[in-house]
């Protein structure tokens, strides 16, 4: 008798906690199945609000979806712009880059004269921005985040934001000038010279501006004197003498160098090697 009781008290106390569950589920299941448009926009904005302030995804959720079911309701009022801009901004607060991207460029290209469009100029770069991985990643979203933040102030090269997109475009560059920086050092690292040679020139080509220049030319400069070091005789001499041209390039550049005492014994010798190799040519007989 007491293990029914208990059993039944049990059942009672679920089954209120379930009805609790099933009100709070219920209203706004009742907000999202109303006819009333207007209403539904009221509740929207109010989740909205709310979760700007809160920061709670669920609002953003609730948010959302109330909004996308009036995009249909709203096609073709007044209305339809402000959907479409708390839609985006709904999806960017859920951390869905990629959605909240595409209505903020449909919002640019459906209401090229809105109150909103530069906002969402902005954000459709910012979005990028923050959807850019770290430097050894792959860097589509670098490059369109830059891409982006290019068109934004050319269309809008008054605006507030001005100062801190070209921040940004900076942080942006520097990140592809790492990656091109680091693909190309790690010929030099596992001693494909040649190849090494190449790519940091074409590092330099590409960024001739890099933090990374003293580091370039003397890896080329060290890539070039290894390179003649263990060449075959037949090709020291030219590979000495490329190792030389380096040499003088880079001492121009820098002549106060944190390199300079490697430097000076590269120069040092190729410039012996050269020397040897000179000897050796002056004492082989000229053919008849």
């Amino acid at each position: 008798m007491f293990f029914k009781r208990t059993l039944t008290k049990a059942f009672l106390v679920g089954g209120v906690f379930l009805l609790l569950a099933s009100g709070c589920k219920s209203r706004f299941e009742k907000i999202l199945g109303s006819k009333d448009p207007d209403y539904m926009y009221r509740q929207a904005t109010y989740y909205y609000n709310l979760a700007k302030e809160k920061g709670t995804p669920r609002y953003y959720e609730n948010a959302r979806l109330l909004l996308e079911d009036l995009r249909a309701a709203y096609t073709g009022t007044s209305k339809i712009e402000e959907v479409y801009y708390y839609l985006a901004y709904c999806y960017f607060g859920l951390g869905d880059l990629e959605q909240a991207r595409f209505y903020f460029k449909s919002f640019t290209e459906t209401f090229q004269d809105s109150q909103y469009t530069e906002d969402c100029y902005y954000m459709m770069a910012f979005c990028y921005y923050k959807d850019s991985p770290i430097y050894s990643l792959d860097q589509s979203s670098t490059l369109k985040a830059i891409e982006q933040f290019q068109l934004y102030l050319t269309l809008y090269p008054n605006s507030a934001k001005v100062d801190e997109c070209n921040r940004f475009i900076d942080e942006l560059r520097a990140k592809l000038e790492r990656k091109s920086f680091e693909n190309a050092k790690i010929f030099y690292t596992i001693g494909y010279y040649p190849a090494a040679i190449i790519s940091l020139k074409n590092s330099l080509r590409q960024y001739p501006d890099s933090d990374y220049r003293e580091d370039i030319e003397f890896m080329i400069l060290k890539s070039n004197y290894l390179y003649a070091r263990n060449s075959i005789p037949s090709k020291k001499e030219e590979r000495f003498n490329n190792t030389m041209m380096a040499y003088q390039s880079f001492i121009e550049q820098y002549p106060e160098s944190k390199y300079a005492k490697e430097v000076k014994e590269i120069e040092e010798e190729s410039r012996q090697a050269l020397e040897s190799l000179n000897a050796v040519t002056a004492h082989i007989p000229a053919s008849q």
